[in-house]
């Protein structure tokens, strides 16, 4: 399948491979942790199951997002557990060509996105850049969010 959901991200249209996608949570509560672990923002309540939070933004080096701001979470499931991606708005699913731009179009981005970014699609509206979810959701990466921070 070569469907992508397309997100909001601190402004920005990224592309998420549907395959890695469980389900879409409208307006999530996120339970906070004492002490935050880079990008971790806490975890969800899904129906009975429990998601680790992880704020997208902070991934991507938009910081956090501002507080009482309604979210979106895009639940996936890696390596056994489930992840609740925090995005600012799920926009639509797109297909986009059989062949993604070059390494050209990857290498112009920004280096924290060139580290995430799995391949760069052309769509009737504008370029969209694909997250790689196994590089994203690595532990060592979630933990460089606090990093830069600090």
């Amino acid at each position: 399948m070569r469907e992508r959901l397309l997100v909001i991200v601190g402004g920005e249209r990224i592309a998420l491979a549907v395959d890695g996608v469980r389900q879409v949570v409208t307006d999530v509560r996120i339970h906070p942790l004492p002490e935050h672990f880079g990008a971790v923002a806490g975890f969800v309540s899904l129906r009975g199951r429990v998601a680790t939070a992880v704020d997208l933004g902070r991934c991507l080096g938009h910081g956090p997002a501002p507080a009482g701001r309604a979210r979106c979470a895009v639940v996936v499931r890696r390596a056994g557990e489930d992840y609740a991606l925090l995005v600012d708005d799920v926009e639509d699913l797109c297909e986009p060509a059989a062949d993604p731009l070059g390494a050209d179009a990857a290498a112009a981005l920004a280096p924290r996105w060139r580290e995430l970014v799995r391949a760069v699609h052309r769509l009737e509206d504008g370029l969209v850049a694909e997250v790689d979810l196994d590089r994203l959701l690595d532990a060592a990466r979630l933990g460089e969010a606090v990093e830069e921070r600090a």
